[in-house]
C-alpha cells in the first residue's frame, strides 16, 4: 500500500510484472518503481500530443488505406501487428514479463520515440484528421494491450480517444488482432533510415554540436544499396525533423568530402559537414597523435627488453607485439586525417 500511495497501482503493477521472470527470485529496487511511474507519465503524455487536437463527441476513423499513408505511418502499423502477435504469443505461454517489456518498448521507442515525433505538427499548426484518426487508432490498441498490466490509466485514457457508449469500457473490448495490412519493405526502409539517424546523432554528441544546429550530410550507398536512394531523398524532412540535416545528399559510391565528420552503417558511408571546427580538429588530432606516439614507445622498448621478452609468458609477449601493431595503424591513421584537415 505504501508503494501504491508513493507510485500508483499502475506503476507498482507494471514493474511486478516485469521482475516475474520464470524461474526467478524477484528482487526489489525501488528505481523500478519509478520506471513504471515515469512510463505511465509517458503514456499520458503521448496522449496530449494528438488528444489536445480531438474534438469532442466526434469519433475519428481512418479512411486511408495503408498504401496511401506515408512510410513512417505503414512502419507503425507493421510494428504493430508484429507487437499484437508477440504479446499474444508471450501471454499463451505464460511469459508475463516478456509481454510487458514488449509493450513497453514498443510504445515506449516505437510509438514516443519514432511515430508520434515525425507525425506531430510544429508548434502552433494543427494536426489533420486523418493523422489524428491513425494516431487514436494505434494508441487504441496500445493501450488495449497495456490494459491488463495497467488497468487505471488505460481505462482513463479510453474513454478520452472516443465517444463510448454506457459499460463500453476498455476492461471488456475486444482484444486487437493483428492484421495484414502490414508493409515489410516499408519497415524495413524505415529501420535504415533509423539507424542512419541513429549514427549522425551520434556525431552529433561527439563533437558537441548544438541542438539547433543544422547540418549537412551526404549518404554514400554501396551498389546493392541503389534502390534506397530515392526513399531515403524522399524522407529529407524525417532527417530534418530528427536529427537537424538541413541538406540531404545521397548517391551512389560518393566520395568523401573534405574536412567532415564520418561514420559507417552497414555498408552506407555517412558523411556530415559543419560539425567540426577546422582548428580544433587539427588540435585534437594532433594530441591524440602525440598520445598514441608515447604509448607506441612505451610498448616498444617493453619489447626491447631482452627479460622481458625471456621471462614474460608467450602470450603476453604476443599480446604487447599486438599492442605495437595496433598502435603503429592507429598512428598512420591519425597522420592521414590530421594532414586532411591541414588546409582547412
Amino acid at each position: 500500500l505504501e508503494l501504491i500511495e508513493q507510485y500508483g497501482a499502475d506503476a507498482v503493477r507494471f514493474y511486478l510484472t516485469i521482475l516475474c521472470a520464470q524461474g526467478q527470485d524477484i528482487r526489489l529496487d525501488p528505481a523500478g518503481f519509478e520506471m513504471g511511474r515515469n512510463f505511465s507519465n509517458k503514456i499520458w503524455n503521448a496522449f496530449n500530443v494528438f488528444g489536445r487536437f480531438i474534438q469532442p463527441d466526434k469519433n475519428y476513423r481512418r479512411t486511408r488505406s495503408i498504401e496511401e499513408l506515408e512510410l513512417v505511418e505503414r512502419w507503425m502499423l507493421t510494428r504493430l501487428a508484429e507487437c499484437i502477435e508477440d504479446v499474444e504469443e508471450a501471454l499463451t505461454n505464460y511469459r508475463l514479463n516478456e509481454a510487458a517489456n514488449l509493450l513497453y518498448t514498443t510504445f515506449r521507442n516505437d510509438y514516443c520515440d519514432w511515430y508520434l515525433e515525425l507525425v506531430k505538427p510544429r508548434r502552433d499548426l494543427a494536426m489533420s484528421e486523418e493523422r489524428v484518426a491513425l494516431s487514436v487508432e494505434i494508441y487504441e490498441q496500445l493501450i488495449q494491450l497495456l490494459h491488463p498490466f495497467m488497468p487505471f490509466i488505460t481505462e482513463e485514457l479510453w474513454h478520452r480517444l472516443r465517444p463510448r457508449a454506457e459499460g463500453e469500457a476498455c476492461m471488456v473490448s475486444r482484444w486487437p488482432t493483428a492484421t495484414d495490412e502490414r508493409d515489410t519493405t516499408g519497415a524495413k526502409q524505415f529501420a535504415f533510415l533509423q539507424e542512419t539517424v541513429t549514427a549522425i546523432r551520434h556525431l552529433r554528441s561527439k563533437y558537441n554540436v548544438a541542438p539547433t544546429k543544422g547540418i549537412e550530410v551526404t549518404l554514400s550507398l554501396s551498389e546493392e544499396q541503389s534502390e534506397l536512394a530515392d526513399k531515403m531523398l524522399a524522407c529529407e524532412g524525417y532527417f530534418e525533423k530528427l536529427a537537424r540535416v538541413t541538406h540531404l545528399r545521397v548517391g551512389i559510391n560518393i566520395p568523401k568530402p573534405p574536412q567532415c565528420a564520418s561514420t559507417v552503417v552497414g555498408s552506407t558511408l555517412i558523411y556530415v559537414q559543419g560539425l567540426v571546427d577546422p582548428a580544433e580538429e587539427r588540435q585534437r588530432l594532433g594530441k591524440s597523435l602525440v598520445q598514441r606516439e608515447a604509448f607506441l614507445l612505451r610498448v616498444q622498448k617493453k619489447l626491447q627488453n631482452e627479460k622481458f621478452i625471456n621471462r614474460a609468458p608467450a602470450n603476453v609477449v604476443e599480446r604487447e607485439r599486438q599492442k605495437e601493431q595496433d598502435a603503429k595503424a592507429e598512428i598512420e591513421q591519425l597522420k592521414t586525417s590530421l594532414a586532411a584537415w591541414m588546409d582547412a
